[in-house]
């Protein structure tokens, strides 16, 4: 957990996904295809059947006000052209029962994707436009403007 020094704003960040990955992965592009993330990505995956995307919780800070909040990366991939095989066998998933996983991980992206558009998040405050807080990127007090201290930290999976 983050805390304000000065104002006692407290932000609860949570990153990554963990061993319940191939579920989250699978439950995401549903809810993307279902329309529930927006037309953005319903779009793609209608229009790239065999699109992916990066699953992953992530860090938002608006780029005007700075609130903060974690939501899912949701950058959208293509096939460079050759595609893992993604049988069951050797994919794994703690999430179970869930057999036949279908899902893309990070390495795969990396080696048979190429990034087609990233996600327009929007802040639910101003509405402008949310990037993803990079590796190290300090975070302020959306209502300060200080830097966050961490209260807590605890390593999860």
């Amino acid at each position: 957990m983050m805390k304000c020094p000065k104002c006692e704003y407290t932000f609860e960040q949570w990153e990554g996904v963990g061993y319940m990955f191939p579920m989250v992965y699978a439950e995401t592009v549903q809810r993307a295809k279902n329309g529930e993330l927006g037309e953005e990505i319903q779009n793609f995956f209608n229009e790239h059947e065999d699109g992916a995307i990066r699953a992953d919780s992530v860090t938002l800070c608006c780029d005007k006000c700075g609130a903060l909040r974690t939501g899912k990366d949701l950058t959208m991939f293509v096939p460079k052209g050759n595609k893992p095989d993604q049988t069951e066998n050797g994919r794994w998933s703690f999430a179970m029962p869930f057999e036949g996983a279908r899902y893309v991980d990070d390495t795969e992206l990396e080696l048979y994707y190429s990034e087609y558009m990233k996600y327009p998040h929007k802040c639910d405050e101003c509405g402008d436009s949310m990037h993803i807080v990079g590796y190290g990127e300090e975070l302020k007090c959306p209502k300060c403007k200080v830097k966050l201290e961490t209260e807590d930290f605890i390593c999860w999976d």
